[in-house]
């Protein structure tokens, strides 16, 4: 049997819903140099990762909700997490 874990916060994947438990997570805030003077884009431009997981309401893994996940439920998953780091992330 798979392990209980804890939503970090609440969502919906196809209106169903789920907990999300992040990952990983950094952003590196773009370094303000002119781009001949950058090594990579990264550091021109900035660079976020976001990784989570799905669980279900009881706190067990749910790759079968997953896997029904498309771009626009990922992105109001990662506005959910935004708007639930706001007090601690100010970008």
């Amino acid at each position: 049997m798979s392990k209980k874990q804890v939503a970090d916060f609440d969502s919906r994947i196809q209106g169903i819903p789920c907990g999300i438990v992040v990952g990983h997570y950094s952003y590196t805030a773009p370094s303000g140099r002119c781009a001949q003077r950058c090594e990579t884009p990264e550091e021109y431009y900035g660079d976020e990762e976001f990784e989570f997981h799905v669980i279900d309401r009881k706190g067990y893994s749910a790759g079968w909700l997953e896997v029904k996940m498309d771009s626009s439920d990922e992105e109001r998953i990662y506005e959910d997490f935004k708007e639930s780091q706001a007090d601690y992330c100010p970008h």
